[in-house]
Formats: C-alpha cells, structure tokens, sequence
C-alpha cells in the first residue's frame, strides 16, 4: 500500500494566498497585453506595473507551499529545513530584485481643447535612450496606451518642456526636442482611441 502524500494546513493556507494573488497578477498581465492599463487617478499610480511584483510573491508562496509539503513527508527533517532555506533566500532575492527593478512611471495630465480626450503622458531615461509614452483615458479606471517614441541619450522633453502639442480632430501631432540640443525636433502623429 502506497503512503499518502500529507498536505498540511498552514501549505493550504499559502497554496490559497497564491492563487489569490496570481489571479490578479495574471488580470493585470492581459491588460497590458492589449496597451490596457489599470489606473488609479486619485493616486495617480499605474497598478498594472506591479504585476511582476506580484507574480514573485505568488511564486514565493507557492515555493513555501511546496517545501512545506516535502518537509512534512520527508523522514529526514534536516534535508527538509535545508530546502526551505535555500528555496526562501532564493525567491527572497527574486523580490528583491522586483521591489529595485519597480519604477512608478510618473504621468502628465493634458486635455484635449475640445475636453473630448484625456492624454496622459509618461517618460523616462532607459540605458542610453528617452522613452516618452503616451496614454488615453477610456473609463474612470482604464488607460489605453496610443503612442510611443524615443529620444536620444535619456533626453525627457516634457520634464525639460521643450515639446509643443498640435490637436486635431482625430489625435494629436507631438512636436518634440530629440536630443536636447534644440537643434533636432522630431514629430510623434498619434490618433486618439
């Protein structure tokens, strides 16, 4: 007769806190999938950045889940100990490694001038180029994102202002400084959602 696996009660616990925080964390990796975006105004924080944030921690628990299982079906004790702890630091390290990595992208509001379109816009300096992205407002919670483009040597136009917005009925045109010099300007057609 073969001995059944035993499956304690505090690794339910932890199987049931990752799946519940895998659901969420998968929701939020098909949002943005599609250029949607989770967006909390009141706060302005993009809740769909903390995805792989989440996803870790749902490993994480999932791992002590795991070890739990095999501590407590093992004979050999010290075996079992010596896994969580390498299995613990590891996944600890992998979080760790998210919370440095994780980069709240700070958005600028601008309005259409028929008050139609909400235009947010973010940028940053990514290794030796300026990424400017630009998003549209679609529901109380939702952003699409409708434009990207680039400058050179982690140059920020909206942070410097040197960009300049031509509406129109169908989007906008986005006059920018390319490497801040202002001796380049390069133009970004964009068309809203």
């Amino acid at each position: 007769m073969k001995k059944r696996i035993t499956l304690p009660r505090i690794a339910k616990t932890f199987l049931f806190l990752a799946s519940v925080i895998f659901i969420p964390s998968l929701i939020l990796d098909l949002l943005e999938n599609n250029n949607l975006f989770f967006y909390i105004y009141e706060l302005k924080f993009n809740v769909t950045n903390i995805s792989p944030l989440l996803f870790v921690i749902a490993i994480i628990l999932f791992a002590i889940a795991l070890v739990l299982i095999i501590n407590k079906n093992m004979k050999n004790k010290l075996t079992g100990y010596v896994t969580i702890a390498l299995v613990l630091a590891l996944l600890s390290y992998a979080c760790l490694i998210q919370l440095f990595l994780f980069d709240n992208e700070v958005y600028k509001e601008f309005v259409s001038p028929d008050n139609k379109h909400e235009i947010l816009v973010s940028e940053k300096g990514i290794f030796q180029s300026g990424v400017v992205k630009f998003y549209e407002k679609i529901s109380p919670v939702l952003i699409k994102k409708i434009g990207v483009c680039n400058t050179d040597d982690c140059y920020l136009p909206i942070e410097n202002n040197t960009y300049e917005f031509k509406w129109n009925d169908n989007g906008f045109e986005f006059y920018y400084d390319f490497t801040g010099s202002g001796g380049e300007y390069k133009i970004e057609k964009i068309e809203y959602v």
